[in-house]
């Protein structure tokens, strides 16, 4: 930084003050000012300084919660995708996690050209499971999808 004279600071804080009588009373000496402007500017440094820290402070917080809630996130997706793999092994065989039994319904011509079988009790309680665990699965993934991260 430019080393700046006594006559110089003494110049300008006379052309500042020139402009704009009554800053300071009448006789108040140039030392006087300069010591009074630079408590204020210490004081101004110290409490944008606080307000920094406190923004700092609130940033650290929000993050560790949002760490904290996708921790907890991540458990839930973990912990359904084993649920998923259970029941996928519990009714393997059954076709209820194949994209056969997902896919969307097959067209009514299909239907009306292939005949009618007869449906045994095994096969409506397959359905119903499956009507079940889609239900369920859907209604997990909603609570999921639907549950801030960062409070509001």
């Amino acid at each position: 930084m430019a080393q700046t004279s006594k006559k110089s600071v003494e110049k300008k804080f006379k052309d500042v003050f020139e402009r704009s009588p009554g800053a300071f009373p009448e006789g108040t000496s140039l030392e006087e000012k300069v010591n009074y402007i630079a408590k204020g500017t210490e004081a101004l440094k110290a409490v944008k300084s606080k307000e920094l820290e406190n923004k700092m402070k609130n940033v650290a917080e929000l993050s560790q919660k949002f760490e904290s809630q996708k921790g907890r996130a991540d458990e839930k997706v973990r912990q359904d995708f084993e649920r998923i793999a259970e029941l996928d092994q519990q009714y393997k065989g059954k076709g209820i996690f194949t994209s056969e039994k997902v896919a969307e319904p097959k067209s009514d011509k299909k239907l009306q050209d292939t005949p009618r079988k007869t449906t045994t009790a095994v096969k409506d309680l397959e359905h119903n499971t499956q009507k079940r665990l889609l239900k369920l699965l859907c209604k997990q993934h909603q609570s999921t999808i639907h549950k801030p991260l960062i409070p509001q």
